[in-house]
């Protein structure tokens, strides 16, 4: 299945290319543009999809990872949970640690990455522990995590640890999520984004919980790059280690909510356990918590080997994907529209897309070609 390139309509008021301003005190490029759009010289085209012997699995993003030679595939099913590994054409050759409370076992895998050494490394989430394996499946030992995971997200990237810690505030109930970087030196924090909770009635008792809808940290990583978008606007933070190198920023306003987007979203969103394990409706939820009434324009970063970052639109509705493709030394490439959003690069020439199904999840491999 093969897709071309959408052409959205330009902005004739626009100019097609933009040249960077750049802050003399720091070096960093402050790319200034605007809202026009352009087609990116990109064609994508599905070429296969990760078989497994059993019928079926839960798989999320933070779940897929793949070796920096991009000749193994790592996946965590939610459901094993189970780590399991494949070829780079989707063939199952094995699985990685097993489920247990024991050194080599995971109660509740929630992430996993590979460094450049090919180390696989997992985020046991119920036990805040960080395991690790060798290439031919060997377990390296596991260390507990300098600060609990919260999520979204875990990155190893230039010998440090990238994944995203929450506080909560005693005084108010407020919660903060947090992009921490952690290293065997130190722990800095890359970005804060502060949310309201509110005491929320349900039948499982009162609670405080995050309004429906409420801002969380967007964010992803290479090898060399971790990118973070700030709400509500469409900017994008680019940092090498611990130091802001560009930001790059569109001309594309936030999202605005209406109390049915809201309502249709609860389900999908942290609120959706309220409905399902408390006896509540998506109304009553809604009612009970609220909801903030403005989203980014960016709901989805991924960064390819090339240093190419992809962001996707925030769809509500479902649809396709709306994918804008930006990078640090040239700005903004273009934008597509496609079925898919990359959850993990292959290589400069593929990658893999999560689709979710009835029955569980897909991984599909796609195809990258131009540009």
């Amino acid at each position: 299945m093969a897709l071309l390139i959408v052409l959205a309509g330009c902005d004739p008021d626009q100019p097609t290319t933009s040249i960077p301003e750049f802050a003399d005190s720091a070096g960093v490029a402050i790319w200034s543009l605007g809202s026009h759009t352009i087609a990116a010289a990109l064609t994508l085209e599905k070429v296969g999809e990760l078989s497994l012997p059993d019928s079926g699995w839960v798989v999320e993003d933070d779940g897929v990872a793949v070796d920096v030679a991009g000749e193994r595939i790592y996946v965590l099913d939610e459901l094993g949970p189970r780590l399991l590994v494949f070829t780079s054409e989707g063939a199952l050759i094995g699985e990685v640690g097993r489920p247990g409370e024991g050194p080599g076992e995971y109660e509740m895998p929630v992430a996993v990455d590979v460094d450049p050494l090919g180390v696989v490394r997992v985020v046991d989430g119920s036990r805040s522990l960080l395991l690790s394996w060798g290439r031919q499946a060997r377990f390296l030992g596991q260390e507990r995590l300098s600060v609990p995971y919260w999520g979204p997200g875990f990155k190893v990237s230039q010998g440090a640890l990238l994944y995203v810690r929450g506080d909560e505030a005693e005084e108010t109930g407020d919660f903060t999520e947090v992009l921490t970087r952690s290293t065997e030196e130190a722990t800095t924090e890359l970005m804060t984004v502060k949310q309201e909770w509110v005491p929320v009635n349900s039948g499982c008792g009162t609670m405080p919980l995050p309004r429906v809808m409420t801002p969380s940290i967007t964010w992803n990583a290479n090898t060399r790059y971790t990118v973070v978008a700030t709400w509500p606007d469409y900017s994008l933070q680019v940092l090498e280690a611990d130091s802001l190198v560009a930001s790059l920023r569109r001309r594309i306003p936030p999202v605005r909510i209406t109390e049915s987007e809201a309502e249709s979203m609860v389900a999908k969103g942290p609120l959706g356990f309220l409905i399902e394990s408390c006896g509540m409706t998506a109304a009553e939820v809604l009612r009970a918590s609220g909801f903030v009434a403005m989203a980014s324009p960016i709901d989805r970063i991924a960064v390819d080997p090339l240093d190419r970052i992809w962001t996707r639109s925030n769809a509500l509705m479902g649809g396709p994907s709306h994918i804008e493709i930006l990078d640090v030394e040239n700005g903004y490439l273009g934008s597509l529209e496609a079925p898919v959003f990359p959850s993990a690069f292959v290589s400069s020439e593929r990658f893999l897309a999560i689709v979710e199904k009835e029955w569980g999840s897909s991984v599909e491999i796609w195809s990258i070609r131009g540009g």
